[in-house]
């Protein structure tokens, strides 16, 4: 198979390549971005020979491994912490003694993942877990202070509407009530109902 020469693209050819080798840089980032966070990892960028590019150093039971990472994947490392001065730096390991401690560390992953690393995860589930129910309960914990406080006002309400319900319904009244214009008698009547009302309304429910 002939070699392509970059001469000889067209510049949306050139865009698609550029594009490719992003989303691959992109899917080894998400796979990188896993190691770090089951090992102590840190990030920063110390290469001096590439600025742009940050370096996370992850340290297996296997050997140290590190990657260039990219800018615009940095989204995927937030939960690396920043390198620092007490952070091992880079051990002079090449690309193929990387990869050479990648497949040792596949081989013997399944031995690796004791039982104090499956306690340290369960306790931490837990934790959350426990953090979430401690939330709810206090919650739940307000809403019943919101009934406990509102169901005595509905109760006094409650009592005052029946006693209102109670008064006798004078003709007077209901005239006066569909806006029927009333002569002074009836004005008299239906003062003496709303006076009536407010004082039912007013009174504080007998035990």
């Amino acid at each position: 198979m002939s070699r392509i020469r970059l001469n000889d693209l067209t510049d949306d050819q050139l865009d698609a390549l550029h594009d490719q080798l992003d989303a691959t840089y992109r899917e080894r980032a998400h796979l990188v971005a896993l190691l770090a966070a089951l090992h102590p990892s840190h990030i920063g960028h110390t290469d001096p020979n590439a600025p742009d590019w940050a370096v996370v150093t992850v340290e297996t039971p296997a050997g140290q491994m590190t990657w260039h990472i990219a800018e615009r994947d940095m989204d995927l490392f937030t939960r690396v912490q920043p390198t620092n001065r007490i952070c091992r730096g880079w051990d002079g390991h090449t690309t193929d003694e990387k990869y050479a401690r990648m497949r040792d560390l596949t081989e013997a992953a399944p031995s690796l993942l004791s039982l104090e690393t499956v306690a340290e995860q369960q306790a931490e589930h837990i934790k959350q877990l426990t953090a979430r129910i401690a939330t709810l309960e206090h919650v739940a914990a307000g809403n019943r202070r919101h009934v406990q406080l509102i169901v005595p006002e509905l109760e006094k309400a409650e009592a005052a509407i029946a006693r209102v319900r109670a008064l006798p319904r004078t003709p007077q009244v209901q005239i006066q009530i569909h806006g029927i214009p009333g002569q002074d008698d009836y004005n008299r009547g239906w003062s003496s109902a709303i006076s009536a009302m407010h004082t039912a309304l007013d009174e504080q429910p007998t035990t």
